[in-house]
């Protein structure tokens, strides 16, 4: 089997083969398996902007953001969620830019979270939510932290990527274990899908 990268899998089947004495390989067992949300997290710390999760110590969030990947009616659909921080930076403004990229990293989309201020040097929070975005062939995204100029243009001050794609490496050892009609990872390694 030789490698291979998709977005548009939603369901794999794991086979365990066995060598016969013959010399021909024979399928001992068979699994279907739904592919299930991929949560990834994503963090991005400036100095007096950040994007995580909801709690800040130290002048950073203290957990990370998420983007949910999800496969729906042959359409990849991330999901991002986390806090939009300003932090000790008077009449700032901050937003986040989403860019969503194909395989061959050529832009399909743009989107922003909504535009967030601070009149003083007070903590400010603004709960972040986007998950309006669906294509197929979406393969990864870039999220962007974002402060209005005074020169009213927005510049990036900080960025992390995310990526959904579904990847078998052929030289890597899979280990499963067949236990009571369930897979398990386990200690016997097995050839798949010889």
């Amino acid at each position: 089997m030789g490698e291979y990268m998709s977005n548009k899998l939603d369901e794999v089947r794991v086979s365990i083969e066995k060598l016969t004495a013959d010399k021909k390989w024979t399928v001992v067992g068979s699994q279907p398996r739904k592919l299930t949300p991929l949560r990834e997290e994503v963090k991005i710390t400036e100095d007096g902007f950040d994007f995580g999760g909801q709690t800040l110590a130290a002048g950073v969030p203290t957990n990370s953001a998420e983007v949910i990947w999800t496969w729906e009616q042959g359409q990849v659909h991330p999901r991002i969620v986390g806090t939009l921080h300003i932090n000790n930076a008077a009449t700032a403004c901050a937003r986040l830019r989403i860019e969503y990229f194909d395989v061959h990293h050529t832009r399909l989309a743009e989107t922003f979270s909504g535009k967030m201020c601070a009149p003083d040097n007070r903590h400010y929070i603004k709960d972040i939510d986007l998950d309006f975005y669906k294509d197929n062939a979406l393969t990864h995204l870039g999220i962007e932290l974002q402060t209005l100029g005074a020169d009213d243009n927005w510049r990036t001050v900080g960025s992390v990527n995310s990526s959904y794609a579904i990847y078998f490496d052929p030289n890597a050892s899979y280990s499963v274990r067949l236990t009571e009609g369930s897979w398990n990872g386990g200690q016997n390694n097995c050839d798949l899908c010889r």
